[in-house]
């Protein structure tokens, strides 16, 4: 279980419930989608808040995916008055078409980073990914990382499949628009991904545009 009161995170968690406690925040200004860059990956990837040695229950290490080379890009935008957060993480392979996304897991988060690094490199690049806590996002020599939306709690992860099954496409969702939580949550505000039509409205949020992310302010001049 989760109790996730936007970015607090509690040692009950499972990796397919969230308890969700509304807060009725808005985002205050523009969403923008930023491209972080291009790395290669092999066919194996750990996705996972970098102060976590591998193996570590709440992070996702030596997932399959298709070997080749990933773009990686960040969702990012005010959030009340935390001001500007990373909302989504995306690695996707830059020659495949994803057909169909699905929930992974839920990651935990105790440092307010997270990172997406080629399994072989993990061990000694995540320490290069923490270094850099102050950035919104970056890159390591073979991976990305980035600060976790409001900080430490639990995000879910989502994976992005070609016609041959195959993981081409990797999704960690931070932050929601308001109200869209609330909406699969039942009345003790707990909600499971374990529930087919929960996934089929929250994982819109792991590759939707920014357009189709949330309303959004148009600047004035």
């Amino acid at each position: 279980m989760v109790n996730l009161a936007r970015g607090k995170y509690h040692s009950t968690l499972q990796r397919s419930t969230v308890h969700i406690i509304p807060n009725g925040q808005t985002p205050l200004d523009m969403l923008e989608e930023e491209i972080i860059g291009q790395r290669r990956f092999s066919d194996r990837v750990c996705i996972s808040d970098p102060c976590y040695d591998r193996g570590t229950w709440c992070g996702e290490f030596d997932l399959d995916i298709k070997e080749g080379s990933y773009e990686c890009r960040t969702i990012v935008g005010e959030w009340a008055n935390w001001g500007r957060r990373v909302w989504r993480l995306t690695a996707v392979h830059e020659n495949e078409k994803v057909t169909k996304w699905k929930f992974e897991t839920n990651l935990g988060v105790d440092a307010a980073m997270m990172s997406i690094i080629c399994s072989v490199y993990y061990d000694t690049e995540r320490h290069e990914a923490l270094s850099d806590y102050r950035s919104n996002a970056g890159q390591t020599g073979h991976g990305f990382y980035s600060n976790s939306g409001l900080g430490d709690g639990s995000y879910a992860l989502f994976c992005g499949h070609n016609d041959k099954n195959e993981i081409v496409a990797l999704s960690v969702v931070f932050l929601y628009p308001d109200g869209v939580e609330e909406s699969v949550a039942d009345e003790d505000g707990m909600y499971s991904f374990s529930n087919e039509e929960t996934v089929e409205i929250l994982s819109k949020y792991a590759h939707c545009s920014v357009e189709q992310y949330v309303p959004t302010k148009t600047k004035q001049a």
